[in-house]
Parts: structure tokens; C-alpha cells; sequence
């Protein structure tokens, strides 16, 4: 009965320390292409790391995963231009949270575009709406299948039970509702406007109709043309530039794909948002379905390659399929995109992506900090560019044997890593550690 006692207690007192260990598993493909990992080939050089400490950096020298742990080991590596710091991980006592290294700060459309952008592979997560594989999508979130990146701008759950009985008929497009774009252009302030009414009256180069010049439908000048073909109305512009949209319709799907667009005359570049008198006009109007939907923004590289949007449907199906094959849902035509690559799904009113076993993996950027633990993101992995790692957390029973038995203290557990970075004892220690990790971070390509 005593024992019984005994366990309890020592299960008890485990529990309430809950010191961790760290399991990282790390593969790193060979091959270095578009910041790929191909997660079919075996061909990958793999390795395994241990440890418990509170605040370290995991780098990457040629095709070996290490962590930097201490003062003179971020020296070490501070000025060779083959190394390349993946990410940093940080102990919490009982979690471990896991963040990118690069500070830099990125406009919407260059999220994710640098290779060492860290990702979460979608394979390795689980759903909190399906208790399944998956991910759950947000608005905002960014979305990677091969080297095709989009970003989640719209997600409406609101379902219309109306649309539910009318059997398979292609996704009706019935409202017209501004799509979110990234480029904004400040015109014509109320000043401008002022001298503006005092000389010639301006007019529309399409419409010639002042009478609809109204706060609604402002008359502006959106490029660099000068004299009578000066001013448009946004309304005016917005029809014309709807009229250059293609838009190809499947049975569940819409999508959109434009080049940038620019002034007939001028050549100037037609801004894809206007400010005008502290009002916001976008310019390119999407047409969207009845709810369920979701929208997906293709993200290019390139400034000039074209762009687009995909406004996918969930009113008939439950499920759509992404991928380079014909019988696709929504088809991606790029090499690195598999034949069926993931699926997403509407699932108790809300949107989880999954993979399909792709060859160059379903992934979603780490954009802020991601907490793990024993019971919580266990196993979760991530991938920088042609390197994979994932996490393992567990209790360390050996420290918390020893704590049981009183031959380490709580209080000096928490002491043991004042020698790792960024847990030194005194703030000048501190400010000098801080100061060689910026320099770390400013050396390392």
C-alpha cells in the first residue's frame, strides 16, 4: 500500500516539474532546387539530435544539421559563408516553441519567398475540426504545394441551406464583393480637388458623363495621361478593367488570371487598390459564389508573370482536389505540383488542407511562433528549404528521478543552461550575447 502511495506521489511531482527533452530528427535532400525536399526519395542524408537546453539555433553547414548551444560555438560558425541558420528553438520548462530566424519584415505578396522561409509540413499536423490529418486554414495563411504559393484572402463558413437541394449545377456567380489586393495608389486629395473645380470642368475618358460623378464613384486619375483622356471614373475603370478578365469556370471552381495591368496610353501601371479621401476603391472586381467558399491567391516570384485568383465552391461537394492531373477540381500546371496533391475540405464550418502523399509536400508558412509539448504539436515537422526537421518532445525521467530523490533541485535544474545563449546571468553578458547573434544573423547568407 505504501509503494501504491509512493508512485502516486513520484507521478505527482513529475508532473508538476515536468522537465523535457527534445527529440530533432533531421533529412536533408541532396539536391538543391526552388527550396524543394522530395519527400519521395530515400536518397536523404539523415541524422538525430538530443537535448534539453533552453535557448539554441539550428543550422545548416553544407549538408550537416547542427545546434548552436553555446558562446563560443556561435563564433565558431559566425563568419562561414556555408552556413545557413534554419531556425531557433526556445524551452519553456514544459514546452518547446519553435520560430524562424529571419527578422526581415515582408510586405503580403513576399511572404515566403525566400528558400529559407521555414514551413510546416500540413502531413505531419492534425485537425482540431476532423481529429484527423490536416490542417486548419485561417485567412491570412499561406500555402505551399511544390514551389506554388498562394495565400488564403478569403474564407466564408456561412452555409445557405436554400443552395444545399439544388442538385449539381455549376457555382452561380450572383454578388460582386472588392477583392483584397496589395498595391495602393494615394490620389487627389481635397486640396487638389479644390483647384481641380476652379478651372475647366474635367470629364470621364470613357463615359463623358460628369452627372455620375458622385463619392461613390469618384472621378480620378489613375496613370500619367495629362488633358482631356486625365480623369476616369473608378466605376468606369473597374468595367473596363473587368472586361479584360478570363475567367475559366469549372463545376466547382472559378478561377482568374491576369498580368499586371497598365493605361493604354501611357503605359503606366494601373494600381490594384485607390485611396481616394480616406476611402479605399479596389479596381478589379471578383465575382463570388454563395457561401460555403474559400479564395486563393497565386503568389508569383516574378513581378510580371501573371497573377490570379481561385474561388473555390463547397455548396455541392464537401471536398475539392488540388493537382496537375485532369480530373483536378482546381488544376495547378506546374512540374512540381503532383497529379493529386491535397485536398481541402469544409468540415463542421470550417476549411482543413491535407496532403495526398505529393512528392514536394503540402506545406504552410510558420509565420508566428509554434508551441510544443508532450500532449500538444507533438511530432510536428518543418521544412527549410531542401531540409526537413521534425520534433519530438517527452519527459526526461532522469531528471525528474533525480528530483525525486532530491540530488538536483528544482531551482538548479533551471540554473544548469547559464552558459547557453541568451540565459546569461548579468544584462551585460546579456547585451552581448544579443549583440553577437544580430551579428550572426547579419554574416549568415
Amino acid at each position: 500500500m505504501g509503494n501504491c502511495v509512493s508512485s502516486q506521489d513520484d507521478i505527482r511531482n513529475a508532473n508538476k516539474v515536468s522537465p523535457v527533452s527534445l527529440t530533432i530528427k533531421h533529412f536533408t535532400w541532396n539536391r538543391d532546387s526552388h527550396g524543394l525536399f522530395d519527400y519521395e526519395n530515400k536518397n536523404v542524408i539523415k541524422g538525430q539530435i538530443k537535448t534539453n537546453t533552453q535557448l539554441m539555433r539550428l543550422i545548416r553547414q553544407k549538408e550537416n544539421i547542427k545546434i548552436i548551444q553555446t558562446k563560443e560555438e556561435l563564433q565558431q560558425f559566425q563568419n562561414q559563408p556555408d552556413v545557413i541558420e534554419l531556425l531557433k528553438l526556445t524551452r519553456q520548462f514544459s514546452k518547446y516553441q519553435v520560430e524562424s530566424s529571419l527578422k526581415t519584415q515582408k510586405t503580403e505578396d513576399q511572404e515566403g519567398l525566400n528558400d529559407n522561409c521555414p514551413w510546416i509540413v500540413v502531413k505531419s499536423t492534425k485537425s482540431q475540426l476532423t481529429d484527423g490529418q490536416g490542417y486548419d486554414l485561417k485567412e491570412g495563411d499561406y500555402v505551399k504545394l511544390g514551389r506554388v504559393r498562394f495565400r488564403i484572402r478569403e474564407i466564408k463558413c456561412s452555409v445557405d441551406n436554400s443552395n444545399l437541394n439544388k442538385g449539381n449545377t455549376e457555382p452561380e456567380l450572383q454578388k460582386y464583393v472588392s477583392e483584397k489586393c496589395l498595391n495602393t495608389m494615394n490620389i487627389n486629395t481635397q486640396e487638389e480637388d479644390d483647384k481641380r473645380s476652379q478651372s475647366d470642368e474635367p470629364c470621364c475618358r470613357i463615359c463623358y458623363n460628369d452627372s455620375q460623378t458622385n463619392k461613390d464613384n469618384p472621378l480620378i486619375d489613375c496613370c500619367k495621361c495629362q488633358g482631356s483622356v486625365k480623369y476616369i471614373h473608378i466605376q468606369c475603370l473597374q468595367t473596363w478593367l473587368a472586361n479584360k478578365l478570363s475567367p475559366k469556370t469549372t463545376k466547382f471552381s472559378v478561377s482568374f488570371q491576369w498580368r499586371q495591368f497598365d493605361c493604354e496610353v501611357c503605359k503606366a501601371i494601373i494600381p490594384s487598390r485607390i485611396r481616394y479621401q480616406d476611402r479605399i476603391f479596389e479596381t478589379i472586381i471578383i465575382p463570388k459564389p454563395d457561401a460555403p467558399y474559400i479564395t486563393l491567391e497565386i503568389l508569383s516570384r516574378e513581378r510580371n508573370k501573371s497573377k490570379g485568383t481561385h474561388i473555390i465552391s463547397f455548396a455541392q461537394k464537401q471536398y475539392i482536389k488540388l493537382g496537375r492531373g485532369h480530373d483536378s477540381d482546381v488544376r495547378i500546371t506546374d512540374i512540381s505540383v503532383s497529379r493529386c496533391h491535397a485536398l481541402i475540405k469544409f468540415m463542421n464550418s470550417g476549411f482543413v488542407i491535407e496532403d495526398q502523399q505529393s512528392k514536394f509536400g503540402t506545406l504552410v508558412l510558420l509565420k508566428n511562433p509554434a508551441q510544443m509539448s508532450v500532449d500538444m504539436n507533438n511530432n510536428m515537422a518543418i521544412q527549410v528549404g531542401r531540409s526537413v526537421v521534425s520534433f519530438q518532445v517527452s519527459k526526461d525521467w532522469n531528471i525528474i528521478s533525480s528530483i525525486n530523490r532530491g540530488v538536483v533541485s528544482e531551482d538548479q535544474m533551471l540554473q544548469d543552461d547559464t552558459d547557453l545563449i541568451g540565459n546569461a546571468v548579468g544584462d551585460e553578458d546579456q547585451a552581448q550575447i544579443e549583440q553577437e547573434l544580430q551579428n550572426f544573423e547579419e554574416h549568415t547568407p
